[in-house]
């Protein structure tokens, strides 16, 4: 299945990206791997992930405090948001007003 980023939500995954990235070399890289496994098998897969809230699915990313919050539409799945697992849920919500 197709995924397609929600624009705030790519910057969250860029800005994540950085931040490892000054920590460690080549932590970055290590995070990016990450979190494409993630939406890799969110696509292969999109209904296997719980329900968080409503529509919205979160699939936990392997080794960093992060998850993949999603839904699904007509085209496929939409990325909403790459969220640190110590954030409040639903701060994404606003983003598909």
């Amino acid at each position: 299945m197709r995924f397609r980023w929600q624009d705030d939500a790519l910057d969250e995954y860029q800005k994540a990206s950085h931040f490892y990235g000054l920590r460690e070399i080549g932590l970055d890289r290590r995070f990016i791997e990450c979190i494409e496994s993630a939406i890799e098998r969110v696509c292969d897969s999109p209904t296997r992930w719980p329900f968080l809230e409503d529509d919205f699915r979160r699939k936990v990313v392997d080794v960093f405090p992060y998850s993949v919050i999603y839904l699904e539409d007509n085209a496929g799945v939409v990325i909403v948001a790459i969220m640190h697992d110590s954030r409040e849920h639903g701060y994404w919500r606003k983003r598909l007003e």
